[in-house]
């Protein structure tokens, strides 16, 4: 539905546009209002209140382009799904900036309103207002949450969309209170490519008394490589640290390459991979809406094609979308036909020289061994989790994100049986290799030593399995 006294930019009501429309007046006429239940709610009501009237107010004459007649009906459940299907095109079409690292050097702390958060998609309005860029839109979804003891554990969904043309990492956190501006997320690396939506999901354990309703995040340059130095960036006094312990915990990234180089040193296998749209539905009043959604779709689909052959996109390199003709369908409206191609780094690497299965399950097993005690002995006894553990576990979970991320970089679910892979993902495996080796050491000669017993027990046969790591292209490479 939409609000009819609200005028647009020409100072018109929407009324205006329902004379000699029964079926847009009965639209209009049919409003509901409901009782917004935070600042945040209140915004999305008007948003999905909006999107019928948005499809009116663009068929508008304007001095640039004048609208195709309208001849036959389009009912409200079409024009809310073709609204619905543009939502994603129309903020793919917008996002033509690279990214400022100056509007985001430091930490930013969201709150969300957790009540509409548990029971929809909540997107969150005041990202833009709150970060002074429009560089990230954000949208969560609190799945579930469990109470056992005086723990709560939340399970939550959050849509990071990348609105620039930039490809870059961001370190994620969810917690109960903001954060000062130099503080380090310590949860979840996650890698954002060029104008694309990543979902990063989170399990967050916390003291029944916490409520989860902010979301913490800031770039990955902004703060220390190493992972464990990251807890004390925010603090003015850092705590002092065996140097036996810095040697072996607090240097396991120093061989890791930046995307930039990576790309960089792949950019000679480059190939481009070619996308074509040419459909029927959604169908536009105007024409540059179908033009952008079919150049959108064009992407989309050179995308898909490049990724489930397990190639990696290079965004930063683009050819420009061509739209081939434009032809009127359902009476009068518009729906595009268009091509494009996208930069694509194709499975070009012997697999079976980089790719190892059986230590990367092992490792797979380990770290989630560690994270399973953690949260046990986090419920059971509380008060025997020390800053030896704590480390322990976070190393785990910040290895199992590098694990997963390989993964979706392989496809393997779509390219088990293929023999090469792509110049990126040997890349990647190879600083994997490096830094797991350094992270296993340091868990099993520094911190599994001071952990609790019972945790020493189940973790044990675990830890103490030779790994097998391939020394020789740890060393050649």
């Amino acid at each position: 539905g939409a609000d009819k006294e609200i005028k647009n930019l020409k100072g018109k009501k929407a009324n205006y546009f329902t004379k000699g429309n029964k079926q847009i007046l009965n639209i209009l006429s049919g409003i509901k209002k409901e009782e917004p239940t935070g600042e945040e709610d209140k915004s999305l009501e008007t948003k999905e209140k909006d999107e019928i009237k948005e499809e009116i107010a663009d068929d508008t004459p304007t001095s640039e382009e004048k609208p195709v007649k309208t001849e036959a009906d389009i009912s409200s459940e079409d024009i809310q799904k073709i609204n619905e299907l543009y939502a994603e095109a129309s903020e793919w079409g917008k996002s033509s900036q690279k990214m400022d690292k100056n509007k985001l050097s430091s930490t930013f702390s969201l709150s969300f309103n957790r009540a509409a958060a548990s029971k929809r998609l909540l997107r969150l309005t005041d990202v833009k207002r709150k970060m002074g860029s429009s560089t990230l839109s954000l949208a969560i979804k609190i799945q579930g949450e469990q109470v056992t003891g005086d723990i709560r554990e939340t399970v939550v969904d959050v849509y990071i969309t990348n609105n620039t043309t930039t490809p870059f990492s961001i370190l994620m956190e969810l917690g109960p209170i903001g954060v000062a501006p130099n503080y380090c997320p310590t949860n979840k690396e996650i890698f954002l490519p060029a104008k694309e939506t990543t979902l990063g999901s989170f399990s967050v354990l916390g003291n029944i008394d916490s409520v989860i309703d902010h979301i913490i995040l800031t770039l990955s340059t902004n703060c220390p490589k190493e992972p464990l130095l990251r807890a004390f960036n925010h603090l003015k006094e850092k705590p002092k640290v065996p140097k036996d312990k810095e040697k072996a915990c607090h240097q396991l990234r120093d061989d890791a390459q930046s995307y930039e180089d990576i790309i960089e040193d792949c950019k000679s296998k480059l190939k481009f991979e070619k996308g074509s749209y040419n459909g029927s539905f959604p169908h536009f009043a105007i024409r540059k809406k179908a033009m952008t959604y079919a150049k959108f779709q064009a992407n989309k689909i050179a995308k898909n094609a490049c990724r489930k052959q397990a190639g990696h996109i290079v965004s930063s390199i683009s050819r420009t979308n061509k739209i081939k003709k434009c032809t009127e369908v359902n009476g009068s409206r518009l729906s595009c036909f268009a091509s494009t191609s996208v930069a694509c780094l194709k499975p070009s690497v012997n697999k079976q020289t980089f790719y190892k299965k059986k230590l990367l399950k092992a490792l797979q097993l380990l770290f989630e061994k560690i994270t399973e005690t953690h949260k046990k002995i986090l419920i059971s006894r509380p008060n025997e989790i020390n800053d030896d553990f704590d480390q322990l576990t976070s190393l785990a979970k910040n290895q199992l994100n590098k694990l997963k991320y390989i993964e979706e970089l392989m496809n393997e679910k779509d390219n088990s049986e293929k023999r090469s892979i792509n110049c990126v993902v040997k890349k990647y495996l190879i600083d994997f290799y490096k830094e797991s080796f350094k992270t296993h050491n340091c868990m099993k000669e520094v911190l599994f030593k001071s952990i609790p017993s019972p945790a020493k027990t189940a973790i044990k046969p675990f830890i103490s399995k030779d790994m097998n790591f391939p020394l020789s292209i740890i060393r050649k490479n």
